[in-house]
């Protein structure tokens, strides 16, 4: 699927991590979250229609998820998700993800357009 887009942005950025892991994961999702929503409704209002944004972990919007989702216009399927390894994807562009996280981490999001 992936191979039908022309262009692609990817979202990275490092975090240290702390003893509140809980609401940083939180607050580190969503600062990925709100820029992909923020670009993505850039290249709309320019013309670029053909767009699909996954998230840096699972999506943070709501403090309870539903089914079916109250925000299907704002919510990513994860990018860790897709089947692409992340992984091996950012150390292309010199990003070496550690596991098990120890002293930081990253969160990583994407979005594809034509």
């Amino acid at each position: 699927m992936l191979k039908r887009y022309k262009y692609g942005i990817i979202y990275y950025q490092r975090f240290k991590t702390n003893k509140n892991w809980k609401k940083l994961g939180k607050e580190s999702s969503l600062i990925i979250h709100y820029e992909i929503l923020k670009d993505r409704n850039i290249l709309m209002r320019n013309g670029h229609y053909f767009i699909v944004g996954f998230g840096a972990g699972s999506c943070k919007l709501c403090n309870s998820c539903f089914f079916p989702c109250r925000q299907p216009d704002k919510s990513f399927i994860p990018f860790e998700g897709t089947g692409v390894n992340v992984k091996a994807l950012m150390k292309k562009f010199k990003i070496d993800l550690k596991f098990p996280v120890n002293k930081n981490f990253y969160r990583v999001g994407v979005i594809f357009y034509d």
